[in-house]
């Protein structure tokens, strides 16, 4: 477990955070995530994620203000190819959400993964929403953060322990 703001320190207006290890996808992806993250239940699932292509993975805080989706695809993808594929990523939702501004790409490099993302401004309903793009096993991994935006610089911070911390798990040689 690491913490990541502590209630009690002084001059924190923040709720503690800590991050504990979540092993996902047949323990393929291994990642810290908020602790008090459970998984979407299903009748929220369809609430919330009503059409087709819903990610196969989300988890929520218990307000449900803020959740993290995980969508696994096929698709080949190196490392080396993170930049690229999150740009296309962008450009999808640019071009698919229109009403919302997105800001250029940046490439974390903190972890054992690079991690390509890019954030959204969704004033309409005034929530930020990050996109990222890694590979595990040499496949695409798509991790979307979305938080209230009076909580971004919250989630701006987090997003970095949590970007870092994604690895390869040891199990399983493929993709499913």
């Amino acid at each position: 477990m690491k913490t990541i703001f502590e209630k009690e320190t002084e001059g924190c207006g923040q709720d503690d955070l800590q991050l504990s290890m979540w092993e996902l996808h047949d323990k393929q992806l291994v990642i810290e995530l908020p602790e008090g993250f459970e998984e979407m239940d299903e009748e929220r699932k369809e609430e919330n994620y009503p059409l087709s292509g819903r990610p196969e993975m989300i988890v929520e805080d218990g307000e449900g203000k803020v959740q993290i989706t995980f969508q696994f695809f096929q698709k080949v993808m190196g490392t080396e190819e993170t930049r690229d594929v999150t740009d296309q990523v962008r450009e999808l939702m640019e071009s698919t959400y229109v009403q919302y501004q997105t800001s250029q790409i940046y490439l974390d490099t903190d972890g054992e993964i690079p991690v390509g993302w890019f954030l959204m401004h969704m004033n309409d309903i005034e929530k930020e929403h990050i996109k990222a793009v890694f590979s595990i096993k040499k496949h695409m991994v798509l991790l979307t953060l979305t938080y209230p935006t009076e909580e971004n610089w919250k989630w701006r911070v987090a997003k970095d322990y949590i970007f870092a911390s994604i690895k390869e798990g040891n199990h399983g040689t493929g993709f499913k």
